[in-house]
């Protein structure tokens, strides 16, 4: 048979020493971790250390290990460690049994993430296992709980560990200064284990299947869940239909479940979504390509008897509808369309007589400040449109304004164009001189390297 017990160890040093007892006896450093490991590792208490071991960190090294824990997190203040303890029926096992089972139990509880110190000690006549655990995790920064749920939790899996070695199991029954039922708060915890992993599951499944954050929202209230945004960046979420208590997400199952974290994830899974279905799915563009008798283009744009004449043989098939359509990869695509798109910003050069860089860069800001003015103006009209008689007039104006605006913005939006395509093209430019640069230099020092080669 086992008890058990377990506290949090808080930075005041006489919170420790009282348990201690008598601080002489050390000559250790004013500081609770050290103090606590000093007293769980004491030689008259351990058989000379045999009895002592160390769950990811070394036992010499364990204060400096938990130590760098701490500040490699900044988390060197408040509860500093918990002090676990686990006493045997006197007689009932030796001590090399005890420190096995205690072993055990702080690696199913604490191993995965924490430092932690098992010390059996043997200076009376129940044999009993001291656990130092490292309040802050050695993975993720987090904190160890000590509450009634873990402390249930402890209990339990010390009773099963002891059952396993042939050992007897105290009865559950209510203890303590508020008759607490830990049977009862252990089952409550396991239910509520088991809604933490199918919140996560559930979470995870609205991530991978949202575009945008409000898509995640949407998809967690159709599966039954209400969501509640606790701060700025935290969430708490709660099954409506089969539990009654809020699940903190960030807080039940970490740092990666925060608002701001979630959004990164659907972003991410949208991003790589979308270049999935562009490697799935090859775009292939095509050119129609006519392969009949010539015709004169111009001649079929200016003259209407042409025109004419050109759909009556076709009309007769004198002249065969041949044509044929030639695939062109994206790069040619783009290529043909920023041709187009160069050959309209020159034909608008041309037409409005822009002779240097400068005409237009005034005329782009000329004709924003224009088209904000005249922006204003139709707000302006608007505004009395909810007041004035004279609407017919008003809306009249109105739709002058808004033409003048739709062939003014498209100006503006030429002139930026040709603003950005000269600020593209000079930044090739440069890296072009720059490339250059770098082979001369490089060509350089090889002919630098022959030449010195063919001296030796």
């Amino acid at each position: 048979m086992a008890t058990t017990s377990i506290w949090s160890i808080k930075n005041r040093l006489d919170h420790v020493l009282d348990y201690v007892g008598n601080s002489k006896k050390t000559s250790y450093e004013n500081d609770d971790l050290l103090n606590v490991l000093h007293y769980a590792e004491d030689d008259c208490k351990t058989e000379d250390k045999k009895l002592v071991s160390g769950i990811n960190c070394d036992v010499e090294t364990a204060y400096k290990e938990m130590r760098n824990t701490k500040e490699r997190f900044c988390k060197t203040g408040g509860v500093i460690s918990l002090h676990g303890y686990q006493s045997f029926n006197e007689g009932e096992v030796t001590p090399e049994q005890a420190h096995e089972i205690g072993v055990r139990l702080a690696n199913e509880i604490w191993g995965d993430r924490f430092e932690v110190i098992v010390a059996t000690h043997i200076n009376t006549k129940h044999i009993h296992n001291h656990i130092v655990v490292n309040s802050v995790s050695f993975v993720d920064g987090m904190k160890a709980y000590n509450n009634r749920a873990e402390y249930s939790r402890m209990r339990h899996i010390s009773d099963e560990i002891c059952m396993e070695y042939g050992l007897s199991v105290l009865e559950e029954k209510p203890c303590g200064k508020y008759n607490i039922d830990y049977s009862k708060v252990y089952e409550s915890d396991i239910v509520h284990s088991n809604q933490k992993t199918k919140a996560k599951a559930v979470i995870d499944y609205a991530i991978n299947k949202a575009k945008k954050y409000s898509d995640f929202i949407g998809i967690l209230n159709e599966l039954g869940y209400f969501v509640t945004q606790r701060t700025k960046d935290s969430l708490s979420i709660r099954d409506v239909a089969h539990y009654n208590r809020n699940i903190r997400v960030a807080r039940a199952l970490g740092e990666d479940y925060t608002i701001e974290r979630i959004k990164e994830r659907i972003y991410a899974n949208t991003k790589e979504a979308e270049i999935d279905r562009l490697l799935r799915f090859n775009k292939v563009y095509y050119k129609k390509i006519y392969l009949g008798v010539p015709i004169d283009k111009m001649k079929l744009k200016l003259s209407p008897l042409y025109r004419k004449y050109i759909k009556y043989m076709f009309g007769i098939k004198q002249y065969p509808r041949n044509f044929y359509f030639k695939e062109m990869t994206p790069q040619m695509y783009k290529d043909r369309k920023d041709f187009s798109e160069l050959a309209k910003q020159l034909d608008y050069i041309a037409k409005n007589k822009i002779k240097t860089f400068s005409d237009i860069t005034t005329m782009y800001e000329e004709y924003t400040s224009k088209l904000n003015a005249l922006k204003m103006k139709r707000l302006s009209i608007n505004t009395r449109l909810s007041n004035s008689f004279e609407k017919d007039e008003l809306l009249e104006e109105k739709d002058n304004l808004t033409s003048e605006i739709n062939n003014l913005k498209q100006e503006v939006v030429m002139l930026k164009n040709i603003i950005n395509r000269r600020a593209r093209l000079k930044e090739e430019m440069n890296e072009r001189i720059i490339d250059k640069a770098y082979r001369k230099s490089e060509d350089e020092n090889k002919s630098k390297e022959v030449k010195k080669n063919e001296r030796i």
